[in-house]
């Protein structure tokens, strides 16, 4: 990956975790007007170390979301020693996806005790349980992008919870991350039946 092409990379990736725009509909593509990449000091030289550091392209590009995902507005490029601990988190967290989003599922079949899935996507004026679950650190945020790649739950709450912070919040960090996880909605859909029947 030249150093232009990942700094595009990188103003495209920080424009879509922290603005309106977004990377996919976007494809990726990024004009100059979005913050020239030169303008603060220190960045080429950081995504420089941070291009030799992790050589290929999808690394490069993992390590930025895994950091832009865990809230660092500049996706672990100022931040080396966290940076990397994150990834390495992240990157756990992926590879066993399949195992992480079963053993989510179990602990949300215990949080419904007989109420059934839609009860997690609830709300009356208050947060639902599956953002409640989420901060409380019971499940994971995949678990959540997930769920909603399947349930597209976001998009009917945010009619009751439009005007609240917190929600609005989480559901930009839900859906701006979804793109970025690549999702087989039948076999998670296979799983949470047969966890939850």
């Amino acid at each position: 990956m030249e150093l232009l092409e990942f700094c595009n990379a990188y103003r495209a990736l920080k424009a879509h975790f922290t603005t309106n725009y977004d990377i996919v509909k976007n494809e990726g593509r990024i004009n100059s007007s979005r913050g020239g990449i030169a303008s603060r000091e220190g960045v080429l030289a950081k995504l420089e170390i941070l291009k030799h550091k992790y050589k290929k392209r999808d690394r490069i590009i993992q390590y930025m979301v895994a950091n832009f995902v865990k809230g660092d507005n500049y996706g672990g490029v100022f931040n080396d020693i966290d940076g990397d601990e994150i990834y390495t988190e992240w990157k756990q967290r992926t590879e066993n996806l399949t195992y992480n989003f079963k053993k989510d599922i179990n602990t949300i079949k215990d949080s419904l005790k007989d109420d059934t899935i839609s009860t997690l996507f609830e709300s009356q004026g208050n947060h639902p349980k599956i953002m409640k679950l989420y901060m409380g650190k019971y499940v994971m945020l995949e678990t959540v992008v997930i769920l909603n790649s399947i349930y597209e739950f976001t998009e009917s709450l945010d009619k009751t919870l439009n005007d609240d912070f917190m929600w609005n919040k989480f559901k930009r960090l839900v859906c701006k991350y979804q793109p970025f996880l690549n999702i087989d909605k039948e076999k998670y859909e296979s799983i949470i039946e047969n966890t939850l029947t």
